[in-house]
């Protein structure tokens, strides 16, 4: 009906400008926030021309600069550069550090035996993390992406989206139909198959309308990931081993998260009935 399509666009909508408040946090003026993230935009576009370390240590240089003239919106922008650029240059001390603590832990007698869950755990870890060796990482625009990952307001909103879906099978028990509908031939299988399909084409939409749309509006704000940068350059998302793309993990992850939100729509449907 009209009405819930209303409802739904009136979701989206609330999903955006939660988003974009939990965000914001309001401590600032929005738009000397936004002239904020703006200076962290262009700052990330220089300190790519630079090499790593280079970049590093000249962001901290001019973190202290901005701190020293009490410039506080520059300050926090490199701040926020400072933090990428670290986990960027420390990335091949981490690999060491993840091969001597697997060094370590095979040292002790207890977690020798070649055929126990740690030792082959432990000997996987490894040698996952040591092809990652030759892996280029690349300083970019993340924020976009990591901040839709984490965002709990658009995990609330699809738990309501499918909430939604799953009230809206119950109208026909409010309008006498549950009877007549269980009792025909084969009518319990085909309304559990038609209940199934809907709410896959609603998780699968949900999640691309939810998700996707703070991840653009991320976007605007914080800058457009570089898609064929290694996903490890994303210092949040470094202890994936898998070498993909972020425009891979991307999809990946989009398709995921669909998978989760139907999976859990599901429960709530029979949880409902």
């Amino acid at each position: 009906s009209w009405k819930f399509a209303a409802v739904l666009i009136l979701l989206i909508g609330l999903h955006l400008f939660l988003y974009l408040f939990t965000e914001w946090k309001g401590y600032v003026p929005l738009e000397e926030w936004l002239d904020g993230q703006r200076i962290y935009r262009e700052r990330i576009d220089a300190y790519q021309e630079l090499p790593i370390q280079e970049a590093y240590e000249q962001a901290q240089t001019d973190r202290e600069e901005a701190r020293t003239v009490e410039d506080w919106r520059v300050y926090e922008a490199l701040e926020q550069c400072v933090k990428q650029l670290e986990s960027l240059a420390g990335w091949e001390k981490y690999l060491e550090g993840v091969q001597d603590s697997a060094d370590r832990v095979l040292q002790f007698s207890i977690f020798q035996d070649s055929g126990g869950y740690t030792y082959k755990n432990t000997i996987k870890t490894a040698r996952e993390y040591e092809a990652l060796h030759d892996i280029s990482l690349v300083l970019g625009h993340d924020t976009a992406l990591t901040s839709i990952i984490q965002s709990v307001v658009t995990d609330y909103m699809l738990v309501l989206w499918m909430l939604l879906f799953v009230i809206s099978f119950l109208q026909e028990r409010r309008r006498g139909l549950w009877a007549m509908i269980y009792a025909a031939p084969r009518g319990r299988s085909r309304l559990g198959l038609r209940r199934i399909g809907v709410l896959f084409v609603a998780a699968i939409s949900g999640t691309f309308l939810l998700v996707g749309g703070g991840f653009l509006v991320g976007c605007a704000i914080y800058g457009i990931p570089e898609m064929d940068r290694a996903v490890l350059s994303i210092p949040l998302l470094q202890g994936i081993t898998q070498e993909w793309s972020v425009g891979s993990f991307i999809w990946v992850y989009f398709l995921t998260k669909g998978l989760a939100v139907f999976m859990m729509g599901l429960f709530l449907d029979r949880k409902s009935t």
